[in-house]
């Protein structure tokens, strides 16, 4: 079953979801990723083999050729972090050309967009706005345990929940809309008392996070099709909103 949203709803949806599982485009842009940084990691590596090689000879070579073998090292080192610099921000070029490529911006802000689907197979998450599935990141109904209703929040990685830093980094992604919507519009806070976002578990560690959009309010039929294949639970909190609405 399809689910459809606002653009602006879809919009708002997006910047407060948070997706880990690499599949569909982000399948390619995480190849893009690791290819990268294994490039990186063997450019550091070579960097301190050379330096530990540099430490090493500086008491074995002669006083004659310790100048030469010394600029030798250097140059070599210098000329890796270079290498490494140019390396990082064609990677980071690399990865912002593929999401712009691929991001299929909707016309204005009122125009419909089909943002989940659910399937036999899985949750569908049209982060890209693409009709083929391929290009949707799935989220396989085998890999989820419980899902978990709650009040919608500004989810972000464990090294990056100091609240100003996730503020400002939410001000950044609501700017980077306002450059192709002027009028969308959306209140910089990391908690929304009056929306719902859901947590879909895979274990205790681990889970993904998903936006249900606003216009839907209670989202009820939404959440009943998820039921008919995983367990669905609601925060004390969430129950409240629904009970509102």
């Amino acid at each position: 079953m399809k689910f459809y949203c606002s653009a602006e709803d879809y919009y708002f949806s997006k910047i407060f979801s948070h997706v880990q599982l690499k599949s569909g485009i982000n399948k390619r842009i995480n190849s893009i990723l690791w290819n990268g940084i294994k490039k990186i990691l063997l450019i550091v590596a070579s960097i301190v083999t050379l330096a530990f090689l540099l430490m090493y000879f500086e008491d074995r070579i002669s006083k004659e050729y310790k100048i030469y073998s010394n600029l030798s090292f250097s140059m070599l080192i210098i000329t890796l972090v270079v290498i490494g610099i140019i390396s990082f921000l064609r990677l980071n070029k690399e990865i912002n050309y593929v999401q712009d490529s691929e991001n299929n911006e909707p016309v204005n802000l009122k125009e419909k967009i089909m943002i989940y689907e659910i399937t036999d197979k899985g949750l569908y998450f049209n982060e890209y706005n693409h009709s083929n599935k391929n290009k949707m990141i799935l989220i396989p109904w085998e890999k989820v345990k419980k899902v978990v209703i709650g009040k919608l929040i500004y989810p972000q990685p464990t090294l990056e929940k100091h609240r100003n830093f996730r503020k400002n980094m939410l001000e950044e992604e609501i700017k980077e809309i306002q450059r192709i919507h002027r009028d969308f519009h959306c209140p910089v806070l990391l908690k929304h008392e009056d929306k719902l976002g859901m947590s879909l578990y895979f274990n205790s560690l681990y889970s993904e996070y998903l936006a249900i959009p606003p216009g839907w309010g209670s989202a009820e039929s939404f959440i009943d099709e998820i039921t008919k294949y995983v367990e669905v639970n609601y925060e004390k909190e969430a129950i409240k909103i629904d009970l509102l609405d």
